[in-house]
């Protein structure tokens, strides 16, 4: 399935992570950026307004927390959805629009994926990636 080009960016400071998922998300039909910490995120949020973020919480150089916390507060970034990955077990963050715990199974990754898209109305989507 195409997802429209639909651009997601990547904040993850695992290497590995950041290349599976760009991976995956590259051959379902999205267009996709990554940045390693929390800081090139934000920058990158910014400059590139994605359709979606796939966001870490322990980042390097500036939290995921932080990152979350300043796109939801900004008008121009707070529609963007914010999908939150992490390998800790916990409450989700309630400004986050959706959690996944890590490990995650790429399915339930492109599931979540597509009803976030959904939700923002930019991608009318019915089936999984």
């Amino acid at each position: 399935m195409n997802l429209n080009q639909a651009h997601i960016l990547v904040v993850d400071d695992v290497e590995d992570l950041r290349e599976m998922f760009a991976q995956f998300l590259t051959g379902k039909g999205c267009r996709v950026s990554t940045a390693r910490d929390g800081k090139e995120g934000l920058e990158k949020t910014l400059e590139l307004m994605p359709d979606l973020v796939l966001l870490d919480l322990w980042l390097p150089e500036m939290s995921g927390w932080e990152v979350l916390h300043r796109l939801k507060s900004e008008a121009r970034t707070q529609h963007i959805p914010v999908l939150v990955l992490t390998g800790y077990t916990m409450a989700p963050p309630r400004e986050c629009d959706g959690f996944l715990t890590k490990p995650l199974d790429l399915e339930e990754l492109g599931e979540e994926i597509i009803h976030k898209l959904n939700a923002s109305s930019q991608y009318p989507l019915r089936r999984p990636i």
